[in-house]
């Protein structure tokens, strides 16, 4: 039995309470306002332009860090130049026991967004980046071993656990289909995510073995979503972009879907001279181009391997050289290579908002392919 937590109520399966988790969720979002229009009938949400992440940090208990990305929200709501908001949160926070989910956060911030021309999207964290990390931000049952296995440390900067065995795949297509069920229909919600194609595993790890699961995960995730865009990040999977191209057409195939990665690195492109390319090219960018018109083309504009400066460059990146409807980009400046001259937190308003504004919030807009019809204000 799957049991659901919303504004303090419980409803037990999807006979109890409200006859279903959306009436029940809906009745929480009003909150004595009238209902807010619903999606039916077939199509994808899309709805492109520039969306900002809410980066706020994880340092702050669960619902003081939701109430501040609301505030982020708040501050921007009448911005014209940002689409929407992307809130990362933790597995761990959306899912506290085996089969008992938490959606408040998720149903916190669409009833902030609701009556406004704002789009929300949902990005998992299902694994920790750093050489400190110590473990995935994920359920305690996913990292006790036996059927689910372990938590681990790949390559001494990723703490994940093992998605790419059947078990534990199975419970993160479990969340997708409770939020699902909570969400697919709230006009506001536009995408989700979670972690990156790019995985190492423990011992009887293979990357077969991983894109097996990886599309299996997509055809689930679409049953659970098929009012809304599911995005996979991908940027590496094996050698080259076979295995993405794979995938890729797997996800055309079913249907309503969105190719991105972490990041947009100019001198990572893959149509540099080998001299000009800064460590190493990222396949994903040929899937990404390869994909454009068939499905969403929605890549992060992360900070970490990012110049200060170069904010113009990425847009680049994203419109011309990726084609990209859908831009996700980083509120705070953090990276390796380069540090803000100011406070983190100015990068916003000192480059990405100027950036957008400078190529007059251009985007490109046609629905692709495999979302048709595309359900757009």
């Amino acid at each position: 039995m799957v049991e659901f937590t919303v504004s303090g109520i419980k409803t037990l399966s999807r006979q109890a309470a409200c006859t279903g988790l959306v009436m029940l969720l809906t009745a929480c979002f009003q909150a004595g306002r009238s209902e807010a229009p619903r999606i039916e009938g077939e199509g994808t949400k899309f709805h492109p332009g520039h969306y900002v992440f809410t980066q706020i940090s994880r340092s702050y208990p669960p619902a003081e860090r939701n109430a501040r990305r609301i505030s982020f929200i708040q501050a921007y709501l009448d911005e014209p130049a940002i689409r929407g908001f992307v809130a990362h949160m933790e597995w761990r926070v959306l899912e506290p026991e085996q089969g008992k989910y938490n959606l408040q956060p998720v149903a916190d911030i669409l009833r902030t967004l609701e009556g406004t021309d704002k789009q929300f999207g949902l990005y998992i964290r299902d694994r920790n980046f750093g050489g400190d990390c110590k473990s995935a931000p994920v359920p305690a049952y996913l990292k006790q071993g036996g059927e689910f296995g372990k938590s681990y440390k790949h390559a001494g900067v990723t703490c994940m656990v093992e998605l790419y065995k059947p078990a534990v795949m199975d419970r993160k297509i479990a969340l997708y289909r409770a939020l699902g069920e909570a969400f697919d229909s709230h006009p506001n919600f536009e995408m989700i995510t979670d972690g990156e194609t790019a995985i190492g595993g423990t011992g009887d790890f293979s990357h077969q073995q991983w894109l097996t699961q990886l599309k299996r995960f997509y055809t689930e995730a679409k049953q659970a979503f098929p009012h809304t865009m599911v995005l996979m990040q991908v940027n590496f999977l094996g050698n080259g972009s076979r295995m993405l191209d794979e995938l890729a057409a797997h996800m055309a195939q079913v249907g309503g879907g969105a190719l991105g990665l972490p990041d947009m690195v100019p001198c990572r492109r893959r149509d540099l001279p080998e001299e000009d390319v800064c460590g190493y090219s990222i396949p994903g960018y040929d899937t990404l181009r390869k994909y454009r018109g068939v499905l969403s083309v929605s890549p992060n504009a992360e900070t970490w391997d990012l110049r200060y400066d170069e904010t113009d460059e990425v847009m680049s990146m994203a419109l011309d050289y990726l084609g990209a409807d859908h831009v996700y980009w980083s509120s705070a400046f953090s990276s390796r290579r380069d540090k803000a001259p100011g406070k983190p937190s100015d990068y916003l308003t000192e480059q990405v908002l100027p950036a957008i504004k400078k190529v007059e919030g251009r985007i490109n807009s046609a629905c692709p392919e495999a979302l048709k019809p595309c359900l757009s204000d």
